[in-house]
Formats: structure tokens, C-alpha cells, sequence
């Protein structure tokens, strides 16, 4: 017959919390942390440590006695969805910073106290990504009219002419292309047109 418990799920999240960012705060800047983990957590790390928590209860044992991420206990309900409610409420409350690259989505958002500052390699990350991004290459189309769709762009064509290849594959390019050359912005397409009208 299967022991049923019963566990306060918000207080365990609350201390779960308290227990990851005791470590991290220990950790920080020693050999122990691993890849800068100590300047973050996440929802699974939270949902990991109130699982084990639960063991802990379930054997009678303190909270924190059970290694992180070693036991399984199964719950009434979606505990990683009610760790994700708290998380929201405490993000709402100005209690708890996350940021997830600009990603637009709560899947793997990093989660830190609002006065913890988040790692170097982190804020590089997010200054590279605020950078704006290079256009996307148009090239030039070979072929004429509708029935070329898929046809590889000119500087494709053109290097396997050169290597002795095929010009044309039974795979259809996924390339951006155009016949407008006003329109053409691949360097090596400009330059073939320049060289050689097409």
C-alpha cells in the first residue's frame, strides 16, 4: 500500500530556493562552480530540490539530508507547473530577476534574486544578441521563370562548375534568391555578375 504524506509544497519551494542560492552564494568563484552555475538556477533545479525534500519527509529525515536530483516522489497534481506559478508571482513581486536570452518563452528561463547580479559571460551573451544582426544573403538566381524554383543560387552554381559538380542537384535550394540584381546583396554573386553579366 502506497504512503501517502502529507507536504507543504509552497513552503518547500520557498525553502528550496533559499537552499540552491546558500550554496550558489558558497560556491561562487571556486572550483565547485561549475561553468558560472552559481549565478543562476532554474525551475527544474527548484522542482529537483522539492522532490527531494519530499523524500526526505517521506524517510523522516531533515530537508536537505537527501542528495539534489537522486529521489522521486510522485505528486498529486503538476508540481513543476505550481514551482513555475511561484516563480511568476515572485518575478511579479520584484523579488526574483529571469531572463531568457530573448527567447519570448518561460522554457529554460534563468532565475536569480533581484539583487544578484548576473555572470560576465551571461551579459556578453545578451549585449552580442542586442547587437543588430547582418541581412540575410539574397542571391542572384540562375535559371529563368518559375519552372527554376530551387535552383541553387549563382555563386552555388557557379564553384561546382569550377569543381566539376552538377550544377543542379534533385535537392531545391533553400537559399534566398531573386532575378532583380538591384536586390542582390552576396558579395560573391555581385562579384560574378560583375565579372561576367549573367
Amino acid at each position: 500500500m502506497k504512503r501517502v504524506i502529507k507536504f507543504n509544497v509552497v513552503l518547500a519551494i520557498q525553502t528550496a530556493w533559499d537552499h540552491i542560492w546558500a550554496y550558489n552564494l558558497k560556491v561562487r568563484g571556486t572550483r565547485e562552480d561549475w561553468r558560472n552555475r552559481s549565478y543562476y538556477t532554474t525551475a527544474t533545479d527548484i522542482e529537483q530540490r522539492v522532490r527531494a525534500f519530499a523524500y526526505d519527509t517521506h524517510k523522516d529525515l531533515p530537508w536537505g539530508t537527501t542528495p539534489y536530483g537522486s529521489s522521486y516522489i510522485r505528486f498529486r497534481g503538476n508540481l513543476f507547473e505550481t514551482v513555475r506559478n511561484w516563480v511568476s508571482r515572485e518575478i511579479n513581486a520584484g523579488r526574483i530577476k529571469a531572463h531568457n536570452f530573448g527567447r519570448g518563452h518561460i522554457s529554460g528561463q534563468r532565475l536569480r534574486p533581484a539583487d544578484q547580479p548576473m555572470s560576465p559571460v551571461e551579459a556578453k551573451t545578451l549585449e552580442k544578441k542586442a547587437q543588430p544582426r547582418k541581412p540575410r544573403p539574397i542571391h542572384f538566381r540562375t535559371g529563368n521563370g518559375t519552372s527554376y524554383w530551387g535552383a541553387p543560387p549563382l555563386c552555388v552554381s557557379t564553384a561546382k562548375k569550377m569543381k566539376g559538380l552538377p550544377a543542379y542537384g534533385w535537392k531545391p535550394s533553400k537559399a534566398r534568391t531573386t532575378k532583380e540584381r538591384k536586390e542582390v546583396n552576396c558579395p560573391r554573386c555581385l562579384n560574378i555578375l560583375n565579372e561576367k553579366p549573367v
